[in-house]
């Protein structure tokens, strides 16, 4: 009875152990991974796909892949072919040629300040030779363009600035040596006086040596006060008052602009061909250029 009893109680006993426990730790342990606190769905998967079973794997794994990506952007060797380099620098983004880059001026580019296609293209050729990616090349290229137009731009201004600045001052003397306010008959007798002295005496040779020199302006204007009166005496005499200005053409009856016989046709011809010529004629008829543009 009582082996019985502890056969039976030991049967009993083996039953939940050797049956239901073992089996249910079985169970858990294959479940079980080191990724399973891993909280973004996204991650869980691609293990899962990836077939990683433990850590050492998966570093395993990423090692190889660091390694092969820096393989594959690995500069080659001293020793590598011409196509081995070509085929590296296309795939960091260097155009196949040099006239695969995308290099244009820009849109507010200044009409006076051309655009050198000449040094653009040589551009072009260098950054190809050292490998520079498409973008780079034309990220640098409008840099260098746009720091260019700047500085012209900035020099512009101020030459423009300055030029404004000795006109009035050279203005404001002749007023006074004349006693005459600019655009009166009086103060433009004077100018056309000088205008016609320098025309006679050596043509738009003299002009050009005078703008050279820094004496007078773009269209003639006045920048020295010296030459314009200098000018002036010599033309009075010359040709005496603004009535001996009918000397070489340009009376009041072949002058476009004289009050009495404006011709406009000839008016626009001349503004658009001969700016200085129209600038004298206009002074000639003792009207203000200032009213042409001039």
């Amino acid at each position: 009875m009582m082996d019985e009893t502890a056969s039976g109680h030991a049967g009993q006993g083996r039953s939940p152990n050797s049956m239901g426990g073992d089996n249910g730790s079985a169970t858990a342990a294959s479940a079980a991974t080191p990724f399973d606190g891993l909280q973004a769905e996204g991650s869980r998967e691609w293990i899962e796909n990836a077939g990683v079973k433990d850590v050492e794997s998966l570093v395993k794994m990423a090692r190889n892949s660091e390694s092969l990506i820096g393989k594959s952007f690995q500069k080659p060797g001293p020793d590598a072919t011409q196509s081995e380099n070509d085929a590296f620098y296309e795939r960091l983004g260097r155009p196949r040629e040099a006239s695969g880059y995308a290099l244009t001026p820009p849109e507010d580019m200044p009409e006076d300040l051309p655009y050198d296609t000449e040094f653009a293209g040589k551009f072009a050729e260098t950054a190809h030779k050292y490998g520079i990616s498409a973008e780079q090349a034309k990220g640098l290229h409008d840099f260098y363009v746009h720091e260019t137009v700047g500085g012209y731009q900035a020099g512009l201004d101020g030459h423009v600035a300055q030029l404004e600045e000795r006109t009035i001052a050279a203005t404001s003397q002749l007023e006074k040596d004349w006693n005459a306010q600019q655009g009166t008959p009086q103060f433009n007798e004077q100018v056309a006086l000088a205008d016609r002295a320098i025309r006679e005496l050596g043509g738009d040779t003299l002009l050009d040596g005078f703008e050279a020199a820094g004496m007078i302006g773009p269209q003639g204007i006045i920048l020295n006060p010296a030459i314009a009166k200098a000018m002036a005496n010599v033309g009075r005499e010359l040709f005496g008052s603004s009535g001996g200005l009918a000397l070489g053409g340009s009376s009041s009856a072949d002058n476009p602009f004289a009050k009495e016989d404006q011709n406009l046709t000839q008016q626009s011809e001349l503004q658009r061909n001969d700016p200085r010529r129209a600038r004298s004629l206009i002074l000639a008829a003792g009207r203000d250029p200032a009213n042409w543009g001039l």
